[in-house]
This record gives structure tokens, C-alpha cells and sequence, in this order.
């Protein structure tokens, strides 16, 4: 299971760019949400949870619609491709549109 410090900035009952799990946290798929997680692991050692290219075409391909992409690109330095998947695809992924798939890890049989 992925680890972040409990520093996480929100939880499931006050989201933000960041879903809390544990010792987890998730981030919406956009450049805001890239910045932070970039300067939290700077200042606490984490793994992200579900928040890698693969996790962001993935929910991209299940999406109906998704809101552009916008502001300036960012590194993803815990997964490089997780950058590219995003300038290719151009569109955020909101944890409201994974929210399935985060709640799955929560339930019965969650490490």
C-alpha cells in the first residue's frame, strides 16, 4: 500500500486535491494536483496512491467527459510518464471521477 505522512492536506470529508487513505493519499489528475505532490515529497516521504499514468488513462478512458487540461505543465518526478500521459490526453481527472475506484480500496478485503 502506497504511504504518506498523516500531513495529508484534506480527507474523504473535507476533499480537496487530495483524498486521504491511511497512510495514502490521492490527488486529482491535473497540474494543481501535480505541484502539491511534488512539493510534499520534498518535505515528507510518500508513495502516491493510485496516481500514476497508468491510473490517469485509465480513469481517462472511463471518462464520459473530462474538463480540459489547463495552466502550465509540471515534472511528475514519482512517475515521468504520468507528465506525458497528461500533456497527451489534456484533460483533469477529478477524484470525483475515481471515486469508485478509491472507495474499492476502502472496503471489504482493503489492505
Amino acid at each position: 500500500m502506497p504511504s504518506v505522512s498523516p500531513a495529508c492536506p484534506a480527507t474523504p470529508a473535507s476533499p480537496g486535491p487530495w483524498t486521504a487513505f491511511g497512510n495514502g493519499c490521492y490527488a486529482d489528475g491535473r497540474w494543481g494536483g501535480v505541484r502539491i505532490a511534488t512539493a510534499l515529497a520534498r518535505n515528507v516521504p510518500w508513495r502516491p496512491w493510485r496516481y500514476g499514468a497508468a491510473d490517469y488513462r485509465a480513469a481517462v478512458a472511463a471518462a464520459d467527459r473530462a474538463p480540459d487540461l489547463t495552466g502550465p505543465s509540471a515534472a511528475t518526478p514519482w512517475d515521468p510518464a504520468l507528465a506525458a500521459a497528461l500533456v497527451e490526453h489534456g484533460v483533469r481527472v477529478e477524484e470525483e471521477a475515481v471515486m469508485d475506484d478509491l472507495l474499492a480500496d476502502l472496503g471489504p478485503g482493503a489492505h
